[in-house]
């Protein structure tokens, strides 16, 4: 936190209600914010079910998914495609649509999902391993790695 607000910038927390997250997160729009993978799996969850009502939704939504890989295995990663306008959008809007990296701790991220979110969200998305307790993370994924399903390298 200090180290926000030494970079003149300003900090927001949750209302303390679970179930008012998301709106929180569309009142704050935050730039940075930590996440963990229960948060992230109710959205990819949300996204999924709702790509069963329409063909066309899944199509295109597939198209938008494979095109955002892609670029992400090529290290490009934005958040200003047609496919962000057109289809990725209201994800981005669900979390204050202006994210440009997320933290993720506390436990581990499926591969999937982490893919998804960050293709969907076209923002760094790092993990972390480490205790709270014991001052936070002990590895860290290097920016720039889109493998999923491992937590990086120790943190010197």
């Amino acid at each position: 936190q200090i180290a926000v607000y030494m970079q003149g910038g300003a900090i927001g927390f949750f209302g303390g209600d679970i179930r008012n997250l998301m709106d929180d997160m569309k009142a704050l729009r935050p730039t940075i914010t930590p996440a963990v993978p229960r948060l992230l799996n109710r959205i990819f969850d949300k996204v999924q079910s709702g790509l069963n009502s329409s063909s066309l939704k899944r199509f295109l939504f597939n198209a938008a998914l494979s095109s955002k890989e892609n670029e992400l295995r090529r290290g490009i990663i934005r958040n200003n495609t047609i496919w962000d306008k057109l289809v990725l959008g209201k994800v981005q809007d669900s979390m204050g649509g202006r994210i440009r990296l997320l933290v993720v701790g506390s436990a581990p991220l499926a591969g999937s999902v982490l893919t998804f979110m960050r293709c969907a969200l076209g923002c760094v998305i790092v993990e972390g391993y480490g205790q709270t307790e014991c001052v936070a993370p002990t590895t860290l994924t290097v920016q720039g790695d889109s493998t999923p399903e491992h937590v990086g390298p120790p943190i010197p």
